[in-house]
Parts: structure tokens; C-alpha cells; sequence
């Protein structure tokens, strides 16, 4: 009897145990299937739907890329393209190398030219199958990605105006601050709406002559020593496709101003520029210490009579400095080959042949545009032709078929592509056979010739990286750092100068 019951206890004990281990089990895949189910909202998170195929997407951290890139291939198989318009770069083999990056560091947006070639790419990526999707990000501030969206919804006619685009975009991402775009990324925001609207963009390399600020900044930001500035020391800085093409640090002392003067200037003698030119302005405390006071990125398509005024509200401006509602700055130009006109000149003969030029003379972005318009229209003429062809289609197969004769002729109408200079996206598998074949055709004839220019090339890559880094690390979109070491960069190159 004891023996029976030991047995009774014994089994009872093992199966509290076996209960208690399949508790354990049964509570460890619950919070596995949560983990999966939270994962995957939060990535649904990261990545929201704008309208049908174009969705924004977080910035893909470190420790966000492999989640990420699982849940986009899982959701979107190969039939997605991301487009990186942030300032860094990440590891793109998680997203199965489909990222075209677009990054300009230092710089608030890309070029103007270049962000009507991304809206165009992004609509030949959607136009080359109904089922790929397009996703485009920058980084916390969403800024740069903010405002190649709302060009992108209005060149595909979702909206008739960037302003009514960026309102859309901030409420599907939710985003509060309707204010999200810096004042240079406001003011190329116009830039595009002016362009697509149908004004006349001056496509004639300009010198810039002069600088004129409308008054003195006051510095607001203490040295080491609890001192506030009463003067101000400004130079400036310009530059073209991230290389720098005026520095007034070297060229002679730096004028100080103080409040009591009404206003300020730089004479740059001439300094030729040319469609998107970047300027960042300094205050030099002292050879230790110098405050970023504004940056501020231009397009000269846009300066007519030799003039382009820049508002506060289109100037990146610093916390170190302050400036009333009023303030502004005139940049003074003169066209390059300009003489003065001779007393016996024929002035109508001379504006038929100037109006002759400039109907002749396009910018690659006014092709750029009228090609983007033009195929958009194409497309959607084309469309309609479909449709109505469909419909001929349709009798003429019942026509056939009453006559009980076979629809042998028919023929299917192709559809309409668009590819404007961009290359052609289609499957992943087609690219990849076709890059296969494109290169085994030229390895045999360029094998010798490509390891002398990818050696050549990689050194001008890495010195252009080495500057680049130098020259814009301090501008970053989402803070505000010190230009200390581009200074001492420049400087170096000052010295360097005036030893050889």
C-alpha cells in the first residue's frame, strides 16, 4: 500500500514537472510570435505608404538594417527601389543593391538639375511594371526627402503644387512641424514650382561682383570666457559641386562691423559662377575660435537683371546670430564677355541676335524638364489610345466570331515605357543577365586598360573624399557643428600658396 502511494506521488511530482516545462514552452513561443508581431509593426512604422507605390522610409540604422531589409524583401520581393537622398551611405546588400544613393554632403538638398533626374528615374522605375514600388528617405529631420516627394507628386500630377504636396506629406507621416524644410530647401522647393509653372530660367554663366547684406548680424553666442562680441568679423566661403571656389579668408584682413553700421559687403571681383553655388558665412572670433553664422544654397537660373535677392526666410541661419524679419542680401552679377555698348551700335540688331541666343541656347535642365512633361503627357495620350484601341478590339473580335473565323491577326498594342536618358529598370533578374552579358563582351578588349583607371580612379576618389570630408562633415543636416578643422584645412592651403 505505502509502495503504491510513493508510486501515486512520484508520478504526480513528474507531472508537474512536464506541466510546468510546457508552460515554460507554450509562454516562450507566445513572446516569440509577439516579438515577431511587434517587429513587424514597428518596421510598418519605418516604412509609410505617401500614395499608391511611393512610400518614405526611416533612415536604416545599424541596428535597424537586417530587420528592414528582411521585412522589404518579405513585402515587396525584388519589386522595390530605394532612393537614399541622406548624407550617408550604408551597406546596400540587405536591399539587394537596388539603392541609388544621392548624397551631397554639406549641402541642404541636391542640385536642382539633379532632383528633377531622381523624380524622373523614380517614375521610369514605376512605369517599368505595375508592381514595383518606389521608397525614398534622407534622415531625421526628413527634410531632403520631404522635398523630392512633393516635386515628385507634383511632376506626376497628383497635386497641382509643391506647398500642397509637402501639407500631404506631413500628414501621412504624421509629422507635426509643418515647417520641416529648411529655408534653402523652401526656397528650391519654389525654384520648382516657378520652373514647372513655366518661368524662363537665365542660362548664362554669371560673375558674381559683389555681396551686400542689408544690415549687421548680431553675434549671440559668448566665447570661453563669458565675453559677448560687439563686432562682427564675417568671411565667406563659395562653393560649386562640393569644391570650394572662393574663400575671402585669403584675401586679406577680415573687416570687423559693428551695429552702429548700416550694412556690410564683399567684393568678389568676378568670381564666375554657374547654376547651384552654395555660400557659408563665418564669424572669425579669433584664430581659435570661428561660428557658423548661415549657408545658404542659390540657382543663378533664377537672377534677372543681374540681381537675386535672398530673404531671411530663404537663409539657413545659425542660433549664434541674430537678424531682423527685414533682413536681406543682394548678390550682384555681371554677365560673362559683357562690354560696354559703343554710341554706333546697332541696339535693335543687338537684341534680335541676344533673343536669338536664348532660344537657342537650353540648359540641360530645361531639357531635363520639357522631357519629363513631354513623356508624362506622352504616357498618359497613349493611355487613352489603349483604351480606344481596346475597344476596336473588342468588335472586331466579335465581328470574327460571327463570321466564325479565327482572330488570327490580331495583334496586341505594346506598352508605353518611359525612359528619358535614365536606364531602364526592370526585373531583377533581367538586370542581372544583362549586366552578365555587357560584360563579358568588353572584358577581353579593356582588362589591361580598367585596372590602370580604377587605380587612377580610386586615388582621385579617395583625395576627393578626403577634401569632401574636410570641407562639409561640419555641415550636417540634422546638427550644427564647428568648422574649426576646414578652416585650419584652408588655411594650410593658404600657406601652402604663398610658400610655392
Amino acid at each position: 500500500m505505502n509502495f503504491l502511494k510513493k508510486a501515486i506521488n512520484q508520478v504526480q511530482q513528474e507531472l508537474k514537472v512536464i506541466q510546468q516545462k510546457g508552460k515554460q514552452t507554450i509562454e516562450k513561443i507566445e513572446q516569440k510570435i509577439q516579438e515577431k508581431v511587434d517587429s513587424k509593426h514597428q518596421y510598418e512604422k519605418d516604412v509609410i505608404q505617401i500614395i499608391d507605390r511611393i512610400y518614405w522610409m526611416n533612415f536604416p540604422t545599424q541596428d535597424k538594417i537586417v530587420g528592414l531589409s528582411k521585412y522589404l524583401n518579405e513585402r515587396f520581393k525584388q519589386q522595390y527601389y530605394i532612393w537614399n537622398v541622406s548624407e550617408h551611405k550604408y551597406e546596400v546588400f540587405p536591399f539587394n543593391e537596388q539603392v541609388a544613393d544621392h548624397n551631397m554632403p554639406g549641402y541642404p538638398n541636391p542640385s536642382l538639375q539633379e532632383i528633377f533626374m531622381i523624380c524622373k528615374s523614380v517614375i521610369s522605375w514605376l512605369n517599368s511594371d505595375p508592381e514595383n514600388v518606389a521608397i525614398i528617405h534622407c534622415q531625421n529631420t526628413r527634410g531632403r526627402s520631404a522635398l523630392i516627394i512633393s516635386c515628385l507628386l507634383c511632376l506626376n500630377k497628383t497635386f497641382n503644387h509643391p506647398g500642397e504636396a509637402l501639407t500631404f506629406f506631413c500628414k501621412q507621416t504624421k509629422t507635426k512641424d509643418l515647417k520641416i524644410l529648411f529655408p534653402s530647401q523652401q526656397l528650391y522647393l519654389n525654384y520648382f514650382a516657378n520652373i514647372l509653372s513655366g518661368v524662363k530660367l537665365n542660362n548664362k554663366p554669371l560673375k558674381l561682383k559683389k555681396i551686400i547684406f542689408s544690415e549687421v548680424p548680431k553675434i549671440m553666442r559668448k566665447d570661453e570666457k563669458g565675453n559677448e562680441d560687439i563686432s562682427f568679423r564675417p568671411y565667406l566661403q563659395l562653393f560649386k559641386d562640393s569644391q570650394i571656389i572662393y574663400n575671402s579668408l585669403g584675401q586679406g584682413r577680415v573687416a570687423s562691423y559693428s551695429q552702429n553700421d548700416l550694412s556690410l559687403w564683399f567684393d568678389l571681383n568676378g568670381v564666375e559662377v554657374y547654376e547651384d553655388i552654395l555660400f557659408r558665412c563665418k564669424h572669425y572670433h579669433s584664430n581659435q575660435l570661428r561660428y557658423p553664422i548661415f549657408r545658404m544654397l542659390i540657382h543663378t537660373g533664377f537672377t534677372h537683371d543681374n540681381v537675386l535677392r535672398l530673404l531671411k526666410t530663404d537663409i539657413d541661419f545659425t542660433s549664434n546670430v541674430y537678424v531682423s524679419d527685414g533682413f536681406f542680401i543682394d548678390l550682384l552679377f555681371e554677365e560673362i564677355g559683357a562690354n560696354k555698348p559703343n554710341q554706333n551700335e546697332n541696339k535693335q540688331q543687338n537684341n534680335q541676335i541676344k533673343d536669338q541666343e536664348e532660344e537657342e541656347k537650353k540648359t540641360n535642365l530645361e531639357i531635363i524638364v520639357s522631357e519629363c512633361l513631354r513623356k508624362l503627357n506622352n504616357e498618359q495620350s497613349q493611355t487613352n489610345q489603349q483604351e480606344e484601341e481596346d475597344d476596336e478590339h473588342d468588335k472586331e473580335i466579335q465581328r470574327i466570331l460571327q463570321k466564325s473565323t479565327l482572330a488570327s491577326n490580331i495583334q496586341e498594342v505594346p506598352a508605353a515605357s518611359f525612359s528619358i536618358g535614365v536606364p531602364e529598370f526592370g526585373s531583377a533578374e533581367k538586370q542581372k543577365k544583362k549586366n552578365s552579358e555587357e560584360e563579358e563582351e568588353v572584358i577581353d578588349d579593356k582588362k589591361s586598360d580598367s585596372h590602370a583607371e580604377e587605380a587612377e580612379d580610386e586615388d582621385k576618389l579617395k583625395s576627393k573624399e578626403k577634401v569632401n570630408k574636410l570641407l562639409f562633415d561640419d555641415i550636417d543636416e540634422d546638427q550644427d557643428l564647428n568648422h574649426q578643422e576646414i578652416d585650419d584645412y584652408l588655411d594650410n592651403l593658404e600657406k601652402s600658396d604663398e610658400e610655392n
